[in-house]
């Protein structure tokens, strides 16, 4: 069944006057059907003609089978250039395929995935780059052997794959890491040192140690501001070792760093929050929280030391 769609853009032409109104101006596009009733926008952008350019990504039903991605050109008056239709497709064999992020670098646009491949036995990440033209060819950006994969933490792509078919994707390109042991590390905290209930049964010893070993695991992907670089990072959940693999790559998909950062401070549980690319494409920068061993004595901000680290260090 087709739906119905159009399109709003809203532009602000003037400050603000004494009485607080703000001149706009809207722009309409015609309404327009296609088969995606399940749609999502996770890009939009324009170029210096006034183009625009969207990216949605849809879901089949019960009567439409099948994913993938509906690519949009439109000119300044928002009549329909081209469109294509991306849909993914992979074999059996390989397994719990995530989007990590789309993204446009260099006139081309930027699909990049992870799955696991069971003849491999190893997690393949590769992107899918979609010329102007709407050619498709692809790159593998890096494997990792289960064995490799454990060595620092469990990466539970299996866990991820099926918590992203019950929400809406919005390729977020925050830098965010979301850990939901750390979500619930927090949550913890919060009721240990916060609430009024003096019986709280709550073990402080949750926030070094979680029973659901490799559930809170995130890999994400974090493209700079001048669209020079980008980063993947993976957060292996580990009760031994607080750290992240961290993997930097430039506008023509060469790979400038391949790392693990491990926290190497003793009597801290460490938990990375936030992670950028500085706009040269030439480091990372990561945004890291630790709780201190005497954190339940002391109920100050203080002891939830933050640290900044950059990737490559200066020498």
């Amino acid at each position: 069944m087709k739906k119905n769609f159009f399109f709003l853009i809203f532009t602000f032409v003037s400050t603000i006057t004494q009485a607080q109104d703000i001149a706009y101006s809207i722009s309409k596009s015609d309404v327009f059907q296609d088969e995606f009733k399940n749609s999502v926008i996770i890009l939009s952008e324009t170029n210096s003609k006034g183009e625009l350019l969207l990216v949605r990504s849809y879901k089949g039903t019960m009567l439409s089978q099948g994913e993938g991605f509906y690519i949009e050109k439109y000119d300044d008056n928002f009549k329909l250039k081209r469109a294509f239709d991306f849909e993914m497709k992979h074999p059996n064999y390989q397994k719990y395929n995530l989007i990590v992020g789309v993204f446009s670098m260099e006139n081309n646009l930027h699909f990049v995935e992870i799955y696991y491949d069971l003849n491999e036995k190893a997690f393949i990440c590769f992107d899918n780059i979609m010329s102007e033209d709407f050619k498709i060819t692809t790159k593998e950006l890096f494997r990792l052997s289960k064995e490799e994969m454990s060595s620092f933490g469990t990466f539970n792509l299996q866990q991820k794959f099926y918590n992203r078919a019950k929400e809406t994707w919005t390729n977020d390109n925050s830098g965010i890491i979301n850990s939901e042991n750390e979500l619930a590390n927090l949550n913890t905290f919060h009721k240990l040192f916060f609430s009024n209930n003096s019986n709280n049964n709550l073990s402080y010893k949750n926030i070094f140690e979680n029973e659901k070993h490799g559930s809170g695991s995130d890999i994400l992907l974090t493209v700079n501001e001048t669209k020079t670089a980008f980063s993947i990072v993976i957060d292996a959940n580990s009760k031994e070792n607080d750290g992240l693999k961290l993997y930097l790559f430039d506008k023509n998909l060469n790979k400038k760093l391949d790392l693990f950062y491990t926290n190497e401070i003793k009597d801290k549980k460490c938990f990375f929050q936030n992670i950028q690319v500085s706009p040269d494409g030439n480091a990372i920068y990561l945004l890291a929280k630790a709780y201190t061993k005497d954190l339940k004595k002391k109920k100050k901000a203080e002891n939830i030391i933050m640290n900044f680290l950059r990737f490559p260090k200066r020498k």
